[in-house]
């Protein structure tokens, strides 16, 4: 940039203008960005959060659906407990009766492969019978024997003799044990518990972990929403679990698992994105200058006060004034031809001045001016006595010659106009 006569400034106020006024606005940008950040994220949390809340009350509902229908399938077992002949089957303690009993009433319950009456600590391993007593019965009515809290589960699953062990405890009046129902069920059971699930767009799977691995007992819904993370519940009075899945199940648990993790990403990436835009700008523009000050610095136009000053206006307040440039400098803006005609003929276009000479030249113009002929001084003749008048006739003709003119010389700074 041009220096100009009141101080030397390193930016124009213009680009210190531009450059406050841009800071300001990425100051508000940044802020506003951060705060709707802010916002944004808090909404978007808390609608994941519902959303997971909704997804996990849904699950519920389906777990609890089918502990309903299992209930249902149940019920005549439950019955069986609860009757009084029942009772007094089991405390007689005739084992062929039991046996009788059992293999009556096991028509009346759906789904059922064998019902035994088994009398407290009365009961051993039969791996002949289909579906068999195994072990893992053995241990399931230990535990029906010391607590109340019997649930079902499937055992050999997998295998031909695939089966649901249930066991209902039977208790007199007096609350005592008395004996065990232990009645197996077919694996179908499990399609006829999912079968009345009213879904949408869901999937679901009744699985039961066995042998450290989770086995699908049974399916229901679309298996094209199977992605993500399930919703898993537990179905109560069985060791079943409930997997649930929706169509937003992935955007949901993404959500929920982002909760006050993580930076603002869009905000910063904005502002970062402002301040590289910026301080390019800033760069341009600090190299534009530098070049044109490399350059000589672009033309400085001066008007008002500042021109008079140069100008002469105001004598002796040049000196006061910094940096004033001359007067050439200020007058010697050359203007486009169109507007540079001067007087009546409009061929006669101004010629720009000639730009002040560098010492070096003026040295050599002025050893140049030393080096020409100087014309020597006029002598005066000494007055001499006038005459003695002559007669008219005798007088010389007088011839009026007239005085040498003195030659002027023609100022370097004078141009003739050039006449087309």
């Amino acid at each position: 940039m041009g220096e100009g006569p009141v101080a030397k400034r390193r930016f124009k106020r213009r680009t210190i203008r531009n450059a406050v006024i841009g800071g300001v606005i990425v100051i508000i940008i940044s802020l506003a960005g951060g705060f709707g950040w802010k916002m944004y994220n808090k909404m978007s949390v808390e609608a994941a959060k519902a959303a997971v809340e909704a997804r996990d009350d849904q699950a519920r509902k389906i777990a609890g659906s089918i502990q309903s229908r299992y209930i249902d399938l149940s019920q005549p077992l439950m019955a069986l407990a609860k009757d009084e002949t029942t009772i007094s089957l089991f405390e007689a303690g005739d084992k062929a009766a039991l046996a009788a009993a059992a293999e009556q009433n096991q028509s009346s319950i759906p789904f059922a492969l064998k019902l035994r009456y088994l009398l407290p600590g009365g009961y051993e391993l039969d791996q002949a019978s289909n579906p068999p007593l195994s072990y893992a019965s053995l241990d399931l009515l230990g535990k029906a024997e010391r607590t109340n809290q019997t649930n079902a589960e499937v055992l050999l699953f997998g295998s031909e003799q695939q089966h649901v062990v249930v066991i209902e405890r039977v208790v007199n009046q007096a609350l005592e044990l008395v004996g065990l129902l232990h009645l197996s069920l077919s694996v179908d059971v499990f399609a006829e518990l999912v079968a009345e699930l009213n879904l949408g767009p869901e999937y679901v799977e009744l699985t039961q972990r066995i042998g450290g691995k989770v086995q699908t007992l049974a399916k229901a819904g679309d298996a094209g929403y199977r992605q993500g993370e399930a919703i898993t519940v537990s179905v109560n009075d069985t060791r079943w679990i409930v997997a649930y899945w929706t169509a937003d199940a992935p955007a949901a648990t993404a959500a929920s698992t982002t909760e006050g993790s993580g930076l603002p990403l869009v905000p910063i990436s904005v502002v970062v994105l402002l301040l590289i835009l910026g301080s390019l700008f800033f760069l341009k523009k600090r190299a534009s200058g530098s070049a044109s000050s490399a350059d000589g610095g672009p033309a400085v136009t001066y008007e008002g006060a500042v021109r008079a000053i140069v100008e002469g206006a105001h004598a002796g307040v040049q000196k006061w004034i910094p940096n004033l440039p001359k007067a050439d400098r200020i007058t010697g803006n050359v203007k486009p031809i169109s507007k540079g005609m001067t007087g009546d003929d409009v061929t006669m276009i101004a010629t720009p001045p000639k730009e002040p000479q560098q010492p070096a030249a003026k040295a050599e113009a002025a050893a140049k001016d030393n080096a020409k002929p100087v014309a020597a001084p006029a002598t005066k003749k000494p007055k001499q006595a006038p005459p003695s008048p002559k007669p008219a006739a005798e007088a010389e003709p007088k011839t009026d010659a007239a005085p040498a003119a003195k030659p002027e010389a023609k100022s370097s700074a004078s141009i003739d106009p050039v006449i087309f």
